[in-house]
């Protein structure tokens, strides 16, 4: 049986081993490509919520223009980024 932890790692594990935001060219390459790296955790975080979104309703990178890839896993882990930061200065500011 799956735990919702083992599926997290899961879409985390398959969304950095085939990134929504690489480019089209690293798409149209054979399985031998290397993966554009993860900027970042929240980055890697953002694809693996990607992977999860594609594998549930079944999009397609070709449904979605390169540029709108891009943008769409960098919006989602400058939010990831921000819910990390205001998380920590609510922390702060209990501790104080």
């Amino acid at each position: 049986m799956s735990t919702p932890k083992k599926t997290a790692r899961l879409y985390l594990i398959t969304g950095n081993h085939f990134p929504f935001d690489a480019n089209d060219a690293w798409w149209n390459t054979d399985m031998t490509r290397v993966v554009p790296p993860a900027k970042d955790w929240a980055h890697k975080a953002a694809r693996g919520i990607l992977a999860k979104l594609r594998d549930q309703n079944d999009i397609a990178i070709g449904d979605v223009d390169e540029a709108a890839r891009a943008e769409i896993v960098k919006s989602i882990a400058d939010i990831i980024r921000e819910a990390r930061n205001d998380d920590d200065a609510r922390a702060q500011v209990r501790h104080e």
